[in-house]
């Protein structure tokens, strides 16, 4: 009976120190947890800059910037005037298709909780949300309303304008 309390004392300091050897894994799995976020958060703001500065995108912010300078302020009526039967819209149509599935995208990273609204704002910036809105947006309208497609959602864009404090759409 007089060796228990010495039992006890060496039980207690083994939980103890148990204790503290899983507290310390923990740390260090939260370290390492953090470390593998940064990383998948690196790798896929990499992918979205790739994405954007590749070849077919000049080509397509080229062919959208030609459209919108060749119809100015009317570019979303004429665009309405000759979608879907004008030949001539086709390639313009692809621009406006690829740019805003580009928007889709990070927008979908966003809501899936893969990146943050800080990084959204440093990759798309200003210049590229401009574009999206002035030019590329008003064309999807004319194809939702063409295509009879009401229940379509501007949740790209609102969301958009949310993070840069842009103002709302109007309706």
């Amino acid at each position: 009976m007089e060796g228990s309390w010495l039992i006890s004392l060496i039980a207690s300091l083994g939980a103890v120190g148990a204790a503290i050897g899983a507290w310390l894994a923990a740390r260090e799995t939260r370290k390492t947890g953090t470390e593998t976020r940064k990383t998948g958060l690196a790798q896929t703001t990499m992918g979205i800059i790739d994405l954007y500065d590749t070849p077919e995108m000049g080509v397509t912010l080229a062919t959208l910037n030609d459209w919108h300078e060749r119809y100015g302020s009317n570019s979303a009526k004429k665009f309405s005037e000759m979608y879907p039967n004008d030949p001539e819209v086709k390639p313009y149509e692809k621009a406006r298709r690829m740019f805003g599935h580009f928007f889709d995208r990070i927008v979908c990273l966003l809501d899936c909780g893969l990146v943050t609204e800080e990084l959204v704002k440093k990759v798309i910036q200003i210049r590229r949300l401009r574009i999206f809105l002035e030019m590329v947006e008003p064309l999807e309208q004319i194809i939702r309303d063409k295509r009879r497609e009401e229940d379509y959602d501007y949740k790209t864009g609102d969301t958009l304008r949310r993070i840069f404090r842009f103002p709302a759409r109007e309706k």
